[in-house]
């Protein structure tokens, strides 16, 4: 259930400030831990996916002309096998959660490492992004190849250390909103970008680097109009995306609070918007939620503390001194 308000302007604010302490616990998310968007459990036959992952775009030509072109832009030539099995290594190489050979993974953390923001754009466009800033200018050939050197201008030996960690149900996130939120403009179904703003690191593992992204869901949205029509929006958390891609659903950090610790509990109701979830101290209800001309408006970077939903596994990165 997401959480559901009307603007009233001053009088608005005293409701939530009251009623909020119950509606904290309410917005909820109920999709389960999955791959990166849809790509990892896309149909093996669908290289559109893979295009859009390596390219950002679809291809034209015959299936066999795009499979050519992924191998020969990908591995520097063209391969053996079966259309599948192709397919198939194309997908595991590019982005395979499990692997620490993914493309994506090792951008991520040539990304992470080099102290560049994190991006999630497509592979081409991120690596020629890093090969500028390390190198001067994107550089030709083979992009494994060239995703290899740039690791091994990291990572000794050319490796990058990952392993399965567990993400404790209610380890906190701090998110801040990636773009502006009013009941002028927002629709019902629009998912809202999110962003991670601090690292979070388990046993020394980086499972969610800053600047890795989230969603939040606007399930209903109208603006205030003549007669005394009242704006009204209703928003959910929805998912934020870990270091080797996986969704993590996510709910509100006031969600996994103990009641009886009576000085957070009162934080959490004088230092929260209207989205169900706590704001960093020292925000209070006017630094993140406002009324313009009788409409809702969330401002562009506000903060946000939300919590894992359940206990997560996915592949972090195991952080060392450099040289180690």
């Amino acid at each position: 259930m997401g959480l559901s308000m009307l603007s009233n302007g001053t009088g608005m604010r005293r409701v939530i400030a009251t009623a909020l302490a119950f509606w904290l616990v309410i917005c909820t998310s109920t999709l389960p831990a999955v791959a990166a968007d849809s790509v990892q459990s896309a149909d093996p036959t669908d290289i559109g996916v893979v295009e859009k992952l390596v390219y950002g775009k679809t291809m034209t030509g015959t299936y066999l002309d795009r499979i050519n072109r992924l191998e020969r832009d990908l591995f520097g030539g063209e391969q053996s096998g079966t259309v599948p099995a192709r397919t198939l290594n194309i997908q595991m190489k590019a982005f395979d959660s499990a692997s620490q050979e993914s493309l994506w993974m090792r951008l991520r953390a040539v990304e992470w490492r080099s102290g560049l923001p994190v991006n999630e754009t497509y592979i081409t466009e991120r690596l020629a992004a890093i090969e500028t800033y390390l190198l001067g200018e994107p550089q030709t050939g083979a992009i494994v190849t060239r995703v290899d050197r740039l690791v091994s201008l990291w990572f000794v030996g050319g490796k990058i250390s990952t392993g399965d960690i567990v993400i404790p149900e209610g380890t906190v996130i701090e998110l801040e909103l990636a773009e502006q939120v009013s009941t002028e403009t927002a629709t019902p179904g629009q998912v809202v970008k999110l962003v991670v703003t601090k690292s979070v690191v388990i046993d020394g593992a980086l499972v969610i680097p800053a600047g890795s992204t989230g969603e939040m869901l606007i399930k209903d949205a109208s603006p205030a109009g003549h007669a005394f029509k009242k704006a009204k929006l209703e928003v959910e958390l929805r998912r934020v995306k870990a270091f080797d891609g996986t969704m993590l659903p996510i709910v509100p950090e006031a969600q996994f609070v103990d009641d009886s610790d009576q000085a957070v509990t009162t934080q959490l109701a004088m230092g929260a918007s209207i989205l169900g979830m706590a704001l960093l101290p020292p925000l209070g209800l006017a630094a993140g939620f406002l009324i313009k001309g009788n409409q809702i408006v969330l401002e562009k970077g506000l903060e946000i503390r939300a919590a894992v939903k359940a206990d997560s596994v996915v592949r972090g990165m195991w952080i060392v001194p450099l040289g180690d």
